[in-house]
């Protein structure tokens, strides 16, 4: 079966594609026209939200993991 990254992995990742992203585009439209900037700003954009998702999915991860570890996440108990 499929098997789950560490945590850390998804956060160092995430945070990387969000960085790199911001700054690679933000350095590829300095001394382009305005038109061609927004472009490439959106580009950029675009890598820092899918930066985010792959923070989020480690914190999915985390949430996932905590469930796991205190017993909870599955039926509640019957009823007496």
């Amino acid at each position: 079966m499929w098997r789950r990254l560490p945590r850390a992995f998804y956060w160092v990742t995430g945070a990387a594609v969000a960085l790199l992203g911001a700054i690679i585009f933000r350095d590829l439209a300095e001394g382009t026209p305005l038109q061609t900037q927004f472009i490439i700003w959106m580009i950029g954009s675009v890598f820092v939200f899918l930066g985010l998702v792959i923070v989020s999915i480690g914190v999915k991860a985390r949430l996932h993991d905590d469930d796991d570890d205190q017993g909870t996440g599955g039926s509640p108990p019957a009823p007496p």
